[in-house]
């Protein structure tokens, strides 16, 4: 019965993750929304809070207490401070985005090992089933050898080829264990417990919405507000200043000239202010190019995803092309083998070529699946882009 492609929702996906990566992308979303909250603000001037205590002996021991509060607050400030408010929140979005493409980024490559362990595994059974049928080889040889059909330098080449082929096993099983590692690096999980999931082929509409471009949207929005903001800082502003005051001053022996006192006063006014600064043109320059690149970011990001897009699916078509071979030299060595049976009771053909073809066989329905890894790998990384919805 044919498997239905089942897609496993993203937060079953992101269990893959161990949970110190979790809490290390968990840290980098935190610190996203925070820092966006308080670029927010950031227009907002602290108010000074300013106490002092002083003695001397100067004058017969004078003690001063001293408490101060300051407000100095843009209120106006041509724009300046709605587009650093838009800034923030735009900043804030495409840092999320950022952290989301981030997490989809160590999914995938989990994933994508775990795909590769799978392909490891199958050329390891390949690997042995050459090596069988190179054991089946070494026989033939010996037997053609002691028989004076050939000389020893084939059965010589036989075993060499074995040989080889038994060195080439152990560097594919390390292979295997260096790709377990680098999962273990990712998460906690034991890899043979992992099911692997199948991913259809999402369309190019879908994947032209995808993280990248997503950020690149975003990020023509921060470049705006940017550009506005400098525009604003470099025109007329005006401040809310107000000023409270309070002294104390105590003598441990007052005189006439020297007398305790209290002293309360504040003031409240406005300020305009205009900077001329000779880098400003400059300033405000460089944030119209950026603005302008951003805008061709963001055009160069659909161009590059188109693309990738349009590789993938001529990959992905070839891939298609080796299953229907593979296929068919299945089908061919099913009838080899059917026909070897009928031989050997006719006793046309050994024991020997139908082990040999039935090896193959094997190997070819091997090759067959992991050619299907590969397909499932390419898509993978067209899938991962939407962050694993």
């Amino acid at each position: 019965m044919k498997k239905l492609l089942i897609f496993i929702p993203f937060l079953l996906f992101g269990e893959i993750l161990s949970p110190l990566q979790k809490a290390l992308l968990d840290k980098d979303l935190n610190k996203a929304v925070v820092s966006g909250d308080k670029l927010k603000n950031s227009w907002i001037n602290p108010i000074t809070v300013q106490y002092k205590y002083n003695q001397t002996n100067q004058i017969d021991t004078k003690k001063t207490n001293q408490f101060f509060i300051g407000i100095n607050q843009p209120i106006f400030k041509s724009g300046a401070i709605f587009a650093s408010v838009k800034y923030a929140k735009y900043l804030k979005d495409e840092n999320i985005q950022k952290t989301k493409l981030q997490k989809a980024t160590l999914i995938k490559q989990a994933y994508e090992i775990l795909f590769n362990i799978k392909k490891i595994e199958i050329a390891i059974k390949k690997q042995k089933l050459l090596i069988e049928n190179a054991e089946i080889d070494i026989k033939r040889k010996k037997e053609q050898f002691l028989s004076g059909v050939i000389d020893s330098s084939f059965l010589d080449n036989a075993i060499i080829n074995k040989n080889n082929l038994e060195l080439a096993l152990n560097d594919l099983e390390l292979q295997k264990e260096n790709l377990i590692n680098n999962f273990k690096n990712l998460s906690d999980l034991d890899y043979k417990t992992v099911e692997l999931p199948k991913f259809e082929l999402i369309s190019k509409e879908k994947y032209l919405n995808n993280l990248n471009i997503k950020i690149a949207k975003k990020d023509i929005e921060v470049k705006k507000a940017l550009k506005y903001m400098n525009i604003g800082n470099s025109l007329v502003s005006v401040n809310f200043i107000a000023n409270w005051n309070y002294i104390d001053i105590k003598y441990n022996n007052p005189t006439p000239i020297y007398q305790n006192d209290k002293d309360n006063f504040y003031n409240v006014g406005v300020s305009i202010t205009i900077p001329l600064d000779i880098n400003t043109p400059k300033t405000i320059e460089e944030a119209k190019i950026d603005y302008l690149k951003s805008s061709l970011n963001y055009k160069n990001e659909i161009l590059k995803a188109t693309n990738e897009y349009n590789t993938k699916i001529k990959t992905i078509q070839n891939l298609d092309k080796k299953i229907k071979v593979y296929d068919s030299t299945i089908d061919s060595y099913i009838s080899l083998i059917n026909t070897t049976k009928d031989n050997i009771k006719a006793g046309i053909n050994t024991i020997l070529d139908l082990q040999n073809l039935e090896n193959s066989l094997k190997i070819a329905k091997l090759n067959k699946k992991s050619v299907n890894i590969d397909k499932q790998i390419e898509i993978l990384n067209l899938y991962y882009l939407q962050g694993f919805k």
